[in-house]
């Protein structure tokens, strides 16, 4: 959804993280055969690297322990105006990260069970800043 976006809206940047070099290149196969830019696809090192907040991100990187350590990495990524999607919040130890790394970033979290639940019970979480 986000590439097509960006197909279709000059400007718009979109960067696809992952700890698996095979997985981006599936990634980069997927796009391509879809007509999809295929820019922008890079590992955690690259990403930690910096540059330009985001103005939305949506985190579903790796799993176990390697998404929950990503979790700042994310949010620190974050524009001000800024929001953060965090997926599998079904998973409890997840969403004990996601509500730490809200709070240490200054981060409201919102539950998105009703908007986003799917069959396979899994569903995603709201981060934003509250305007003071």
């Amino acid at each position: 959804v986000l590439r097509q976006y960006q197909a279709t809206h000059e400007g718009v940047e979109v960067l696809s993280v992952d700890d698996s070099p095979e997985w981006l290149d599936k990634t980069a196969d997927w796009l391509k055969a879809n007509d999809l830019p295929t820019d922008g696809l890079c590992g955690p090192d690259e990403w930690r690297a910096g540059g330009e907040p985001f103005d939305v991100i949506l985190h579903d990187y790796a799993g176990g322990t390697a998404r929950e350590e990503f979790m700042p990495a994310a949010a620190a990524r974050l524009a001000p105006d800024g929001f953060l999607i965090f997926d599998d919040a079904h998973h409890l130890p997840h969403r004990i990260f996601m509500a730490a790394t809200a709070r240490d970033h200054g981060l409201a979290l919102f539950d998105l069970f009703e908007q986003t639940l799917d069959l396979g019970m899994r569903h995603a979480m709201l981060a934003h800043r509250i305007p003071a």
